[in-house]
């Protein structure tokens, strides 16, 4: 059995990848565990990778993908510096994706239209620039996020996702192709 964690910073990536990705994913036996680093401290994070490690030299089939939004670093380069600062280079970068901005940028990138779900507004046709600022301008005044996001991964079209944002486009290519 193989067994993957999946580093991310809360909630709404968790639900992102565990219906959107983890079925998806090309082993049939595996074990996804989700854990959310943001609101955890780096010590707490850097256990977790030195365990992996651990695992790994025990011979366990044993892995991460480390996911972080990218919220309009200068650029890439930064952004990974700084996840190397905060977690003692433990973090590999091939196994590091940026969420190009935000998670609210992908679940955008999944619908079709506006039409899709009437919680929301005008739908980009690119959401590499979209933020949470732009995702909570667009839903309706009475919609509660939660459920609107609940809603969009109901309506999820991973080939339109692909299409209209560029960090989904590398992360599947990466790891679901």
């Amino acid at each position: 059995m193989s067994l993957l964690y999946v580093l991310c910073e809360g909630d709404d990536d968790e639900r992102f990848f565990d219906r959107v990705v983890q079925p998806r994913l090309s082993y049939a036996d595996h074990e996804v565990k989700y854990f959310q680093y943001a609101a955890c401290p780096h010590e707490d994070v850097r256990n977790l990778l030195h365990s992996i490690e651990d695992m790994q030299a025990n011979g366990m089939d044993a892995g991460y993908l480390f996911l972080r939004d990218y919220d309009r670093a200068p650029c890439k380069a930064s952004r990974f510096d700084e996840i190397d600062q905060r977690y003692d280079d433990l973090v590999s970068r091939d196994r590091t994706f940026l969420v190009v901005q935000m998670i609210e940028s992908w679940y955008v990138a999944g619908l079709k239209n506006q039409h899709d779900l009437s919680m929301l507004a005008d739908v980009p046709s690119q959401t590499d620039d979209l933020v949470k600022k732009d995702f909570e301008d667009m839903m309706a005044d009475e919609a509660v996020r939660t459920d609107v996001l609940q809603e969009m991964l109901k309506r999820f079209d991973v080939d339109r996702a692909r299409y209209k944002n560029n960090s989904f486009e590398y992360f599947c290519s990466s790891v679901l192709d």
